[in-house]
């Protein structure tokens, strides 16, 4: 496994100067023109009410519920066909549902409580369960390996942000990425909403206060790109309480790092935070980078994208409640251009109430 960072070539620079922003860019021109809307059904058994991760895998649509800790499957029409996990004690059960993962036809399931990983098949109840001996927030897994994700915690294999284990033994392979035991105390508190991010075989990595995106993949992890700020960036040094950072780091507008990124073949898109978001997009190809207030659909008059992610084949999902699409339609569907889009949107708000479930608009990149 690779996870000297000292040695890494070809890091690539993302120069972002936060007093030159955009109102908002429009995402959709880097689209292709049809949208697919996918209004996710409505049962008894699967009325979603807080959605923690939402994600595209083998055609289907996962949704995990921190509210009915359950994980939701979808057909990629919307169709429920089950739910996925079973909180409480005992065999096959987590007592706290966390990140979740694929292998092959079977879903992982984190207990973030326990540091364990239920391993779901799709199309049975068979499962099957695997320890770990480090506290993670996230995983990434290709195949049986498997990356567990820290957050400047401490272990007792010392100080590390990642942990590569063999999830069909269950065994450690090795530790990775290492920090400054101080840091612990000072930036353990600080979260972000997603660490991760996986596009077929490559991932991506991020951590709070941290300039630095990882790669990661089957062999191993290395740094791949770093983010600068031209302005108000962190120092380096702090000299403060634990628990007063996340306060000074607003209080001075300091700037540090993305706080969420997905990436496909030829973007990486995500957002950090300077008062409010700060979305941006970086071409791979050419190293352009786009920030603005506001990242919108104007094919669709203009609607937000706040909730996205991105799926394998250039796929971009944006993830909209219900009484958001009900409210907001309204307001720009004269804006429209496509007289196709509208009608679909038309119908949409035509079938959905402000009880339904969340509506997925799904795209394709461009090549």
């Amino acid at each position: 496994m690779t996870y000297d960072d000292e040695s890494c070539e070809n890091i690539k620079e993302i120069l972002i100067n936060p007093e030159e922003v955009e109102a908002f860019w429009d995402l959709s021109v880097r689209l292709n023109d049809s949208v697919d809307i996918i209004s996710l059904e409505v049962t008894d058994e699967c009325l979603i009410s807080a959605i923690g991760k939402f994600e595209y895998y083998k055609d289907y649509i996962f949704i995990s519920d921190r509210t009915n800790a359950k994980i939701f499957m979808f057909s990629s029409t919307g169709k429920f066909i089950k739910s996925i996990g079973n909180f409480g004690k005992g065999p096959g059960r987590y007592s706290s549902l966390g990140d979740f993962s694929f292998k092959g036809d079977s879903i992982v399931v984190q207990d973030a409580f326990n540091d364990s990983y239920i391993i779901y098949d799709f199309f049975s109840d068979a499962y099957r369960e695997v320890s770990c001996d480090v506290h993670g927030v996230e995983f990434v897994l290709f195949d049986n390996i498997a990356y567990v994700i820290s957050n400047y915690y401490q272990s007792k294999y010392g100080s590390y942000n990642l942990f590569c284990y063999d999830f069909n033994t269950g065994n450690l392979i090795e530790p990775g990425i290492s920090f400054q035991e101080e840091w612990t105390k000072l930036r353990s508190a600080y979260g972000l909403k997603r660490y991760s991010d996986k596009y077929n075989d490559t991932g991506l990595l991020i951590y709070p206060l941290n300039d630095t995106i990882y790669t990661i993949n089957k062999e191993g992890v290395f740094p791949s790109y770093l983010v600068h700020f031209t302005e108000r960036s962190l120092p380096e040094e702090l000299n403060i309480k634990n628990e007063e950072l996340y306060r000074y780091v607003h209080k001075k507008r300091y700037l540090k790092g993305l706080e969420f990124v997905q990436h496909t073949e030829n973007y990486l898109l995500g957002y950090y935070i300077d008062g409010n978001f700060r979305y941006i997009l970086y071409d791979k190809r050419t190293s352009k980078v786009v920030v603005g207030k506001q990242m919108i659909f104007n094919a669709l008059g203009g609607i937000p994208v706040y909730d996205f992610a991105t799926a394998d084949n250039n796929v971009f999902f944006a993830l909209y409640s219900s009484d958001f699409l009900l409210s907001y339609w309204n307001v720009v569907k004269d804006k429209c251009k496509s007289h196709y889009n509208k009608e679909k949107m038309d119908l949409l708000v035509s079938t959905i109430n402000e009880d339904s479930n969340p509506v997925l608009l799904k795209w394709y990149f461009k090549n």
